[in-house]
Formats: structure tokens, C-alpha cells, sequence
């Protein structure tokens, strides 16, 4: 038998990819995902769950596991999706992350260090390494109200774990603090607004917290 595609073709079972949506989450996302699998010419196919084992156990099936789709599709074009669909994407992955293995979750942070994906309050999307938690005790500097997490109305209305997402994310090297390369950029901050009160706040910080930053001075 042919089973239909995403983009409204048929496709051999023997040729096709299945990939299957273990939370809530993704699969309220699935449409989504299965169009960007079509857009990259992959044969991707959603049979009913009963098919899939029954075409999987023939081998006339591939049966993906669902990080391949981020792996394989959304990273590489990062670039091209739309902010919001790739924020919602991946916060659904982050959530589902909530349940991997440390080893897993280390492996997500290298794959997620460079993409520029995470909403923030400054309006422009923020790799985790480089963005801050909304918590922050710093908050009076520039450069972490630019760089806050602004997901809390994504996590509403994605119906998410907001422990699990916020776990991943500063297992993913979401910051709580400044760093060294924050330091120096916060003061060339300081200089464009001529802002004295923010600079002498910020020599506070460094004297406060000068042996504990990370990062090279």
C-alpha cells in the first residue's frame, strides 16, 4: 500500500521515514515538524501507530527516533525558520530533555551552544550560553535585561514543565551571573549611555565578585 506525505504525495512504505512525538508537547507540534522534514526532501510519512509497528517489523518502514528530526532538519536551518516557530520547536525539545540522561543532556548543549533561538526581553533571539535567567541579581546592568529568557508566555501556552525547561536551559549554560566577557561588555554600555550611576554599580559588582567570575579578565 502507498501512505500519503505531508505535502500531499504518496509514498512507498519501503522508501518512507516515520519519527514518532513522545510528549504533549511535539506532538501538538507534529504538523510542523513533518512539514520541514518535506521541505528538506525527506519521504517522511504519519500512519497510525498500529501501522508503523506492523510496517516496522516487515522492514518496510524507517523508523527515526524524534531527535533526528532536530538534529537532521531544524538545526541546520536554524537560520531560515521563523523566531517564534523555532522557539516553540525547541522549547518543546527542551522540556522533553527534562527526562534524558546527563550524557544526553550534555550532548544538547553542544548541539544548541551556537544557535541564536531563545526569546529574551531585549526583543532579539539569544543563544543559552550567551542569555540570562530572568532571576538574575544583576538585573540593573544593560547587558542582562537585553539578554533575560523572555519564555514565560511560551511555557503558558505551550502547556509546558517550566522546572524541566528552565533545568535544561541552565544545564545548557543559561547564566545566573556575569561573567568576565559580560563585565567588559557591560562598561563599553556604561560609556555609549554615559550612564554613572550604572558605572559605579558596576565597579560594586566587580569588587564584590571579582575572584568568583568565570571566564578570563
Amino acid at each position: 500500500p502507498l501512505l500519503p506525505m505531508p505535502i500531499g504525495q504518496l509514498a512507498k512504505p519501503i522508501d518512507a521515514l516515520y519519527f514518532p512525538s513522545p510528549t504533549p508537547a511535539l506532538r501538538a507540534y507534529r504538523g510542523k515538524m513533518l512539514q520541514l522534514c518535506a521541505s528538506r526532501g525527506h519521504i517522511i510519512v504519519d500512519p497510525p501507530e498500529h501501522v508503523v509497528d506492523l510496517l516496522h517489523a516487515r522492514g518496510a518502514l524507517t523508523r527515526k527516533p524524534c531527535e533526528w528530526v532536530f538534529w537532521e532538519v531544524v538545526l541546520p536551518i536554524a537560520t531560515t525558520v521563523p523566531s517564534d516557530e523555532l522557539a516553540t520547536l525547541l522549547l518543546a525539545l527542551v522540556e522533553w530533555a527534562g527526562s534524558w540522561q546527563e550524557s544526553e543532556i550534555r550532548k544538547l548543549a553542544e548541539r544548541l551552544a551556537d544557535v541564536l533561538w531563545l526569546p529574551t526581553d531585549g526583543g532579539a533571539p539569544h543563544a543559552i550560553r550567551t542569555s540570562f535567567d530572568p532571576k538574575s541579581a544583576a538585573g540593573e546592568f544593560r547587558v542582562v535585561r537585553e539578554k533575560r529568557a523572555n519564555i514565560n508566555a511560551h511555557i503558558k501556552r505551550m502547556d509546558l514543565d517550566a522546572d524541566a525547561v528552565w533545568r535544561i536551559l541552565h544545564a545548557c549554560g543559561l547564566k545566573a551571573e556575569l561573567t568576565w566577557g559580560d563585565i567588559v561588555d557591560e562598561a563599553a554600555l556604561v560609556i555609549s549611555d554615559v550612564d554613572v550611576q550604572r558605572a559605579t554599580s558596576l565597579l560594586a559588582h566587580l569588587n564584590a565578585r571579582h575572584t568568583s567570575l568565570l571566564g578570563s579578565p
